[in-house]
């Protein structure tokens, strides 16, 4: 996509994927069984620092941990670009 200025690429591929908690939670379940029982678990998973951070603001953490984890939070801006079709009649900014 290009502009008067600038331009956005955009890549589109294909990728092998497995089935996600939110997308499939008994396939998930059993995958995660699968993993343990082949003793590869500490290899494999991962911390969801976002769900962590966001249980830690909700309150949903034990309160020795939530107050350790204080000690280590801090702020990121983020920001993100969407893009879209113009519509019949928009005018472009010019």
């Amino acid at each position: 996509m290009r502009g008067t200025e600038k331009r956005a690429r955009i890549s589109i591929k294909l990728e092998r994927k497995l089935p996600s908690k939110s997308a499939d939670e008994n396939a998930y379940f059993e995958i995660v069984d699968l993993v343990k029982k082949a003793g590869v678990w500490e290899e494999e998973s991962t911390l969801n620092t976002r769900k962590l951070a966001r249980d830690l603001e909700s309150g949903n953490l034990p309160d020795k941990l939530a107050k350790k984890l204080q000690k280590m939070i801090f702020e990121e801006e983020s920001a993100r670009i969407y893009l879209s079709n113009l519509k019949e009649g928009d005018e472009r900014d010019e």
